[in-house]
């Protein structure tokens, strides 16, 4: 199965798991593929620069960089 995950999405799963975790789950396990582009890689990365997001990735050990990659 082909799917575009929103941003919203990736940093929820990124940042404090639950269902939108069990998503990337999913295509790092290979039952889906994530399709994306490079304008949504922009809008993942500013979404995670955003102020309100420092302190949770700070907690998580994480940086934006990180999960770009990750993703």
């Amino acid at each position: 199965m082909r799917v575009t995950v929103d941003s919203n999405v990736v940093v929820s799963a990124f940042l404090w798991g639950g269902v939108p975790r069990r998503v990337m789950d999913y295509a790092r396990d290979g039952a889906i593929n994530i399709f994306t582009s490079p304008q949504l890689i922009d809008e993942l990365r500013g979404v995670l620069s955003r102020e309100r997001f420092e302190s949770r990735l700070n907690e998580v050990g994480s940086s934006v960089a990180e999960i770009i990659d990750q993703y």
